[in-house]
């Protein structure tokens, strides 16, 4: 279940907008009321009971994709077989696929990347990975052989949604299977899975 802090920060219209704002004013009056004696954890597992309904009524998950490169074919001499910022991406080494995404605004919960590329040899454990600009591992998808890959997905991996609070700008980095490997990129989507609240009641 999505955080309730995270789906709470929107401001729902309609039938959702209706019920919070009803439940939000019960609560507001009984705490005027004093309550009727009610201790200040009674009504806290009201509030938490109110919130957790209308996240099962109104909350959804979605996914959502990024395009880190367009369709073409982008070559990395000898990266070697430890990760490393892509190196001739659009012309430009360092400065290549860098895409800056308002992760604290989504806050997503799962990442994965899903690429067409290939290694020119037949190792194992070649790999593409995207990070932030810090080095920080967002998700990555590993492969053996020298057969191009298309549509090939990584695994999803879990992230820490409080973790972002500004625009995460986004690297592609690779590996080969030796140290004498060429890795060519093709294409490179970024996916997130986050939660919403729905704004219309339906």
């Amino acid at each position: 279940m999505p955080r309730r802090d995270h789906l709470l920060k929107v401001r729902p219209e309609g039938e959702t907008g209706r019920a919070l704002r009803t439940g939000l004013r019960s609560v507001r009056e009984q705490l005027r009321q004093g309550s009727d004696g009610e201790t200040s954890s009674s009504i806290w597992q009201k509030i938490r009971r109110f919130v957790d309904q209308l996240i099962q009524t109104h909350a959804h998950e979605y996914t959502m994709s990024f395009m880190l490169t367009v369709d073409a074919d982008y070559v990395d001499a000898n990266p070697g077989t430890t990760y490393v910022d892509f190196n001739n991406g659009f012309g430009q080494p360092a400065a290549h696929a860098n895409t800056s995404i308002d992760f604290s605004v989504l806050r997503p919960t799962f990442a994965r990347v899903i690429i067409g590329g290939s290694g020119n040899e037949a190792g194992s454990d070649k790999g593409i990975l995207i990070a932030d600009s810090s080095d920080n591992e967002l998700c990555r998808v590993e492969w053996d052989g020298s057969a191009t890959k298309i549509g090939l997905a990584g695994d999803w991996k879990a992230l820490a949604p409080d973790a972002f609070i500004a625009d995460i700008l986004t690297k592609i980095r690779v590996k080969g299977s030796s140290a004498t490997e060429d890795i060519t990129i093709r294409r490179v989507e970024l996916q997130i899975r986050a939660w919403s609240m729905s704004v219309s009641g339906k």
